[in-house]
């Protein structure tokens, strides 16, 4: 059996958020934290801006103008809360870089199972593992992950695949073959 794809950056990420999950929950919590921190900080500074103006002598802005800007006030806390954990993380930005960076990252990638093993055919590589190197492989919403001994990971993405039906056959082929593997979920 024998699929074609090319790797994107959402498949990279998905790996890397799927091999390495201790550093992307350490990393969602320091965003959440600072840009709730930098967001109520925002609001607290701009609420007491228009507070001075309206009571303070100047009267800059009126009581119905302050009314009139809480909906933005109160959007531009969500913005500030919520937007700043869509950015992607310096981990992400990191690996996106050395994605991008690849010379033959648009150049197809072939993944092949036979009786004899798995492999890899990129334009600079061409990799084959036999069955019993193989440790371990798994799937996610949008990945097959293989995992050998030493240990390297290689990722296909389900897209790769014509039909649900191939992929199945393709995983079960493969975990078929290695030795003690898990039992599928």
């Amino acid at each position: 059996m024998r699929v074609e794809y090319q790797a994107t950056e959402d498949d990279i990420i998905a790996f890397a958020r799927r091999r390495y999950p201790y550093r992307f929950q350490n990393v969602s919590r320091q965003w959440h934290c600072r840009s709730t921190k930098y967001g109520i900080i925002g609001v607290a500074v701009f609420l007491g801006a228009c507070l001075m103006m309206l009571v303070g002598g100047t009267q800059l802005l009126k009581h119905s103008q302050l009314i009139g800007i809480l909906p933005a006030i109160i959007g531009g806390f969500v913005l500030v809360v919520f937007g700043a954990n869509l950015l992607p993380s310096k981990l992400e930005q990191k690996l996106l870089k050395q994605f991008n960076e690849r010379p033959d990252k648009a150049a197809p990638t072939i993944a092949e199972v036979s009786e004899q093993g798995f492999r890899l055919m990129e334009s600079s590589v061409d990799r084959f593992i036999d069955w019993s190197a193989i440790r371990h492989v798994d799937e996610t919403t949008t990945l097959i992950l293989i995992e050998d001994h030493q240990p390297l990971s290689y990722i296909i993405p389900k897209r790769a695949f014509a039909s649900d039906v191939d992929r199945e056959e393709f995983f079960a082929f493969m975990r078929s073959h290695i030795p003690a593997a898990p039992p599928a979920e």
